[in-house]
Order: structure tokens, then sequence, then C-alpha cells
């Protein structure tokens, strides 16, 4: 009468549900169990604010060699590329190289960036990439990198796809060549404020994305003030999609020409990107070629509509204060120091703008009580700023109202006036509403289930910029809810959520490198989307990255690592990184053995739905192992689980009625749970029913 005592760590994947790592008793995961994981996690990924998400204090003050302003500006960075020797039968150019040279002189000489300078043999793919990853480490939050390249670009029409082609790509179709979306994915994960990317190559314009409003030639104090500390990732490009001249005035591309003129005459103590193009560059390419030269927001990269501003090195304290201090105290105030995590000065403010009856205002401060951003939480006031925030017309106000009470947070749970909240919203064209709508429509809850419906909502918000709206979409491809099971397509939506900032998207993208789902199994992929979700406090990516160190795939096998990410997943609300953490205290993996804290973190993990959870917590009911052996608590642990989808449960549970440990003996309902758990795949419940009959 065989039966395996506990349950090990479960594999990751789109649910954080598999089968377990090296345990084969364990039977695989039921479709109603995956239901139950999966509404609690699009739950947590539905309900969405739409301010940026807080990322903790702003940072201190740091020094450059920008002084006058470096309390607001940050330090500047640029990495500027030249190419003019390609190898054949690739076409030489003439003018790259020394572009190259005279920009990374006038960045350095008078705006007092650090550059870094890679021309001809030294800027190769490897390099270049390298050193945009270099950035990932040396940036902080408030400071700048602009990237220039001078060289050839190559564009595939069909595909969208746009590429620059380094020293060593020896063809278009090389593979060395660097991709639009190679760049975009290196600019998202900069923790720097704004990047710039200038480029003087053809078919440039693959990297932009259409916009309706275009940014501000000629900026005020408070237009300034405000792009300064909105996050921005913009491209400054010499054509759109087609050939561009490599010669011009003074030995010069006529783009580079323009950028040098514009650079060197400016007289502003601070300046924006959108200035020197609309007043400089643009002019200047226009009159002296057929170019159409382009500045807009790169796609997919993460810009909340902010701007690169430009500090000119000469410039006086006093010249830039009277500049940044032209800005009215007011909403942009309040937005300004908002995204500089200046919270506690940004309430007062929002306070006062909101009384004066802005609504955006309103629904910022809502917001900061929400999260405690400057202010003691508070749900309730929360929900009155929301209120007042959409009552003024405010459709993130809507949103944000609507996520409360389907949270019931603040505000009694009511999925009826959640639904009509994200309608509102979603109706005034708010992206996140148009997602939590469609999942309300996913799940049935408070209208009937709609697939196809969902998918269209979902759809919607995807293409209006929310990238927890394009995992959805990705998730109903995966599926096949709504719509032809597409693994590639999923695959897709979810790199493009998760290029946009959404670690949800980048643990489902990570999930299908790891099982090899729509592209080739790569653990190494795995591990570092994993670590993307998990540092973008997605709880479901710690779990899990913790599973691959515990595994030791793709990373060398490490109990202490995984404990302490099985922690942070647990500690983030993810019920399967309790049940993981508990075991690895049960077996002493990475911590000493402590039967009483793993059977505190299973019972945490089945209070909160986890029915693995709650088979090992029974299990140490039924053994005494941890708590003192009670089979009456046993048996409803185990019944839980077996009705949410466990099958070891369930032979479990058909032991205790075997035995009549607990419980009457019923060999009938023995037989019955044993049957459940074979036909669901648990070998050990198999053998049970054969041997019982």
């Amino acid at each position: 009468m065989k039966r395996q005592a506990g349950i090990g760590i479960m594999s990751p994947n789109l649910f954080g549900v598999t089968s377990p790592s090296g345990l084969t008793h364990m039977a695989s995961t039921s479709f109603s169990q995956m239901v139950q994981i999966l509404s609690a996690c699009l739950l947590m990924a539905a309900m969405r604010f739409g301010v940026p998400p807080l990322r903790g204090q702003a940072r201190g003050s740091t020094v450059t060699t920008n002084s006058a302003a470096s309390d607001d500006t940050g330090r500047y960075f640029a990495l500027v590329i030249g190419v003019d020797k390609y190898p054949s039968p690739i076409p030489q150019l003439h003018t790259a190289v020394k572009d190259a040279n005279a920009i990374a002189e006038v960045l350095k000489e008078k705006y007092g960036f650090q550059t870094t300078l890679l021309t001809d043999a030294s800027a190769t793919r490897g390099k270049i990439l390298d050193q945009i990853v270099t950035y990932e480490t040396l940036l902080g939050e408030n400071d700048n990198l602009l990237i220039y390249y001078a060289g050839h670009g190559f564009q595939i029409k069909e595909a969208d796809k746009s590429f620059w082609l380094p020293v060593d790509a020896t063809s278009p179709q090389s593979s060395n060549r660097i991709s639009a979306d190679d760049l975009t994915t290196g600019l998202a994960t900069l923790k720097a404020r704004h990047v710039l990317v200038v480029s003087d190559s053809c078919y440039s314009g693959g990297l932009t994305r259409d916009i309706n409003s275009l940014p501000v030639s000629n900026p005020d104090g408070a237009f300034l003030r405000k792009t300064l500390f909105m996050r921005s990732r913009t491209i400054m490009s010499s054509g759109r999609d087609e050939p561009v001249a490599d010669g011009g005035p003074d030995g010069h591309s006529v783009f580079a020409w323009a950028l040098l003129q514009a650079l060197n005459g400016e007289t502003q103590s601070l300046f924006t990107a959108s200035t020197l193009f609309y007043d400089g560059v643009q002019r200047a390419v226009a009159g002296n070629s057929e170019q159409i030269p382009v500045y807009q927001p790169i796609r997919n990269s993460g810009d909340i509509g902010g701007d690169f501003v430009f500090h000119r090195l000469t410039a006086t304290g006093a010249e830039t204060r009277t500049q940044l201090a032209a800005a009215p105290v007011g909403f942009d105030r309040g937005a300004a120091y908002y995204s500089a995590r200046d919270f506690t000065r940004a309430v007062p403010v929002f306070i006062a703008s909101c009384n004066k009856g802005d609504p955006r205002s309103c629904m910022y401060l809502g917001y900061l009580y929400e999260t405690g951003g400057g202010v003691a939480q508070d749900y309730g006031q929360a929900v009155s700023l929301y209120r007042k925030a959409c009552d003024a017309g405010n459709a993130q106000g809507c949103n944000n109202l609507g996520a409360s009470y389907a949270a019931g947070r603040g505000v009694a749970r009511d999925y009826g006036q959640a639904e009509s909240l994200y309608r509102t919203a979603c109706n005034a064209a708010n992206a996140q509403g148009c997602s939590n709508l469609g999942y309300l429509y996913e799940i049935g809850r408070r209208v009937a289930q709609d697939y196809g419906q969902a998918l269209t909502l979902y759809r919607k918000a995807c293409d209006g910029g929310d990238a927890g709206g394009c995992t959805n979409l990705g998730h109903q491809h995966e599926l096949g809810h709504g719509v032809a099971q597409d693994y590639g397509q999923a695959l897709s939506l979810y790199r493009k959520a998760c290029d946009a900032g959404d670690a949800q998207g980048c643990n489902n993208l990570g999930n299908f490198y790891d099982t090899g789902r729509g592209i080739a199994q790569d653990s190494g992929q795995a591990l570092s989307l994993y670590r993307k979700a998990c540092d973008g406090n997605n709880a479901q990516g710690c779990n899990n990255l913790g599973y691959l160190y515990d595994a030791g795939r793709g990373v060398a096998q490490d109990y202490g690592q995984t404990a302490s990410l099985y922690r942070k997943a647990c500690d983030g609300g993810f019920a399967q990184g309790c049940s993981n953490l508990g075991y690895l205290y049960e077996k002493a993996h990475g911590v000493a053995q402590d039967y009483g804290q793993a059977a505190s973190l299973y019972r945490r993990a089945c209070d909160a739905g986890d029915p693995r959870g709650c088979t090992n917590l029974g299990y140490f009911h039924e053994t005494g192992r941890g708590v003192a052996q009670d089979y009456a608590q046993a048996l409803p642990l185990y019944r839980q689980a077996c009705d949410g989808g466990n099958a070891q449960a369930c032979n479990n549970l058909g032991y205790l009625y075997e035995t009549g440990h607990g419980i009457a003996q019923d060999r009938g309902q023995a037989a019955s749970l044993y049957r459940k758990a074979c036909d669901a795949g648990n070998a050990q419940a198999c053998n049970n029913l054969v041997r019982s009959r």
C-alpha cells in the first residue's frame, strides 16, 4: 500500500504549475487547477493603475561634469558609432567616421558628455551591444544616454524590420546586423531617465512609432520642467524608410552637418531634443536634400512622454534655475515631482491642484494614497479621489476606481461597479480600462463569459499602448481562447509586452523559452527573462527563476539562491513560492531543516489556494511532522486539494478511506478516489486501484 510522502518543487510554466522536479509520483496539473491559478494570476495583472509604477524614492544628486544642473539633469553619457570601411561587397562610406568624431567632440566639449567612440574596426556588433549592456549597471535613474550611429542601414519591408550594419556585417543578411528589436530591448531595460538615439543611416524610420502629437518646439519653463523628469526613449533619424545621402557640406553628411550646426549654435542653457530638431536639424536637412528627417518616440521602448534635455556646459546655475523655476505650481509641477519620485513634495502640489478642480491631480493623488507614496496609505481616501477624478471625466480615474471595486480595496467588492467603470474608461480610450474589461469577459464575472469579446478588448488595449493588454492577448493566443491556438503569435505578443516593461509578459516569454514552445528551448534565455520579470516585482517570475537555480538549468545549482527567490515569490503573494520554500525547509535544501517552518509555509500556501500546499500540510498532519499527528486535520486538507485537481491528494485521501484513519472505512470510496487520481496520471494511485480490487 505504498504512498508517497511529501510533494516536491514545482517547475514553472505560465501558471507556475507543472510536473515537479525529479519526483515521478507527482500527477500533472488538471485543467480546473490551471483555471484557478490562471484566474488569480490574471486578476493581479488586470487591476492595473495608469500612473507610472513606483520604484522607490528618488536617488540622491550625483556629481557630474555638468555641475550647473546636476541636481536636476543627472549625468550625460554618449555612445558614438561611425563605420566607413565595410567588408566587400558592402559599399564603403566616406563621411561616417568624420561625422562620429565631430559629434563626439561637441558632445564632450560643449555639453559635458562622457563619450565612448567606436569607429571602423572597433564598431563590431559585439562591442556595440556590450557597451549598451555596460550602461545597464552604469546608468542611474537620473542619467541620460545618447547613442549616435552613422553607417549603413537595411530594411525588410514585408516584416517591418530595420537593421544597422556594424563593421563585421558581411552582408545585409549577416547574423552580425543589429535589429531595431535588439536596440529597443536594450533601451527598455536601462535605468536612465532619457535615452536619445540619433541615427544617420538608410531606413532609420523603422525604429519609430506613429503618434498623433509631436513634441513641443520652443518649450516654456513648465514644459521643460515636465519633460526633464518624464522618462523618454526617442529617436532622431536622418530619414524615414528611404536611402539617405553620404555626402554634404564641409565633408559631413547633410544630417550630421545640420546636427552639428544646431548643437554648436544653441544659446539656451537648457533645451529639448525636439527644439534641436524642429528649430535646427529638420529645417537645415530639408533645405539641402530630399531626405525627410524624423523625431519621434521609439516604439515598445518604455517611453512615457518626456523628452531628452540638453544642458549647455557653460550655462550658469542661475540661468538653469531661472528656466526651471518658470513651471507654475499645479499639475505639471506635481507630475515633475512625481516622476522624480519625490512623492513627499508631489502630494501638497496635487492636493492644491485637485482642490482647484484638476482631475489629473486627483487621480495621481489617489494613486499615492493607494500605494502610500509620500503619504500614509489610505485606501478609502484613494477611492474618494479616484471617484472625484472619474466624475470629472478622467478616464484613468474611472479605471482605477473600477480596480478598487474589483479588489474590494477601500470599498466593498462589487464587480458590477467595476464592470461599469472599466467600460466607461475603455469607451474614453483608456487602454487599461479595455484590458480590465476584457478580463471580466474572459472569466465570465458580472458579464457572460465571452472569449471573443475578451480578445477584442485585449487587442484594443494592446494597440492602445497597454503592455499588460498585450500579455493578456498573448495568453489568449497561447490557450486558443477566442482565436486559433498560435504559439508564434503568443510569443510575439509576450515579447512586445516584455519589451514595453510588463513583467508578466517577460515571465510568460521566459516560459516559452523554458519549455521550447513556439521557439527553440533555451534555458539561458529563460533565466534572463525570469530574472527580468522578478526584478520587475513579478512574484511568479521569482518563483520560476528560483526553480532554475533549484534544478541547475541554465545556471549552476544554488539552493541558497533558490531559497531567496522562493521567499521573494512567497512574500510577493505567489502561493506556490510558499509551497516551494516549505519544501526546502522540509528537505534542508539551502536552509536548516525545520518541519515547523515548512508546515507554516504549507499552510500559508494552502490558505492562498495552492492545492499542493494543502496536500503537503495534510501529509504533515497525517504523519505528525512539524505538527501534532491528527488524521481529522489531514482529511479536509486532502479533500480540498483533491477537489482543486491535485492527484496526489486524491490518492492520499483514498488511502485514509481504505484504512479507516480519521474516518469510517469505505473501500468503495477509496477505489473511487484512486480511480480519479489514476485518471489524472498518478501511477501510485493506479497501483493502489489494482491492488484494492
